[in-house]
């Protein structure tokens, strides 16, 4: 169980739009994912570019936005790469006032992810970091190629979202989890105990 003590130092005291968590709960979804990355050449479709834009650029249509990605060595983060914690909050926050939902994305093609057992109040600490500082509304889970199954993530990760959704089922906030878009093309593979594992802790 997370200690309100250690939540309360994370808690930001700033009132906006972010603040909140749109309920997306019985809508035709369209997501989308931004990249917390410059544009560099062969990237983008067919070896293309891709585009750079803000947040509020993303046009309306996608009401939910996934942000590319957290990651990293030991606890995986998050930081801007172009704006300041304040400029990149008030874009989410522009989002959530049309109702449209704005997701921390964890993982990636090129992520190491290795969490191991113990480490579960962590991760579920710097979620809820994520979440206050940013305004972020939920999770993507995009654990790819050996993520999947490295370590103990398949057991970590479930239990660390299951704390932090508790934790703003008591703020009477929906925090969102998603999986990555291959996860419902998933047959029988190495893939598809992380997935178990997940819908256990929440669809039970």
């Amino acid at each position: 169980m997370l200690n309100p003590k250690n939540i309360n130092q994370y808690k930001n005291k700033t009132v906006d739009a972010a603040s909140a968590m749109p309920d997306i709960r019985g809508k035709n979804i369209l997501m989308g994912f931004w990249h917390n990355w410059p544009s560099e050449p062969g990237q983008g479709y067919q070896q293309g570019l891709f585009k750079e834009m803000a947040l509020t650029d993303i046009p309306e249509a996608y009401n939910v936005v996934a942000v590319a990605f957290m990651k990293g060595a030991g606890i995986p983060t998050f930081k801007p790469y172009n704006l300041s914690d304040a400029a990149f909050r008030a874009q989410v926050a522009a989002l959530n006032a049309q109702g449209r939902a704005v997701l921390i994305s964890l993982g990636g093609a090129d992520a190491h992810i290795e969490l191991y057992t113990g480490q579960e109040d962590a991760l579920a600490y710097e979620i809820i970091r994520l979440v206050e500082t940013y305004g972020f509304d939920g999770l993507d889970i995009d654990l790819e190629q050996a993520a999947i199954t490295f370590a103990d993530n398949r057991t970590v990760l479930p239990a660390a979202l299951r704390m932090v959704r508790e934790h703003y089922e008591t703020e009477g906030k929906h925090f969102i989890i998603s999986m990555a878009p291959e996860f419902p093309y998933l047959r029988a593979s190495k893939k598809l105990p992380i997935l178990k594992e997940i819908t256990t802790y929440f669809l039970s």
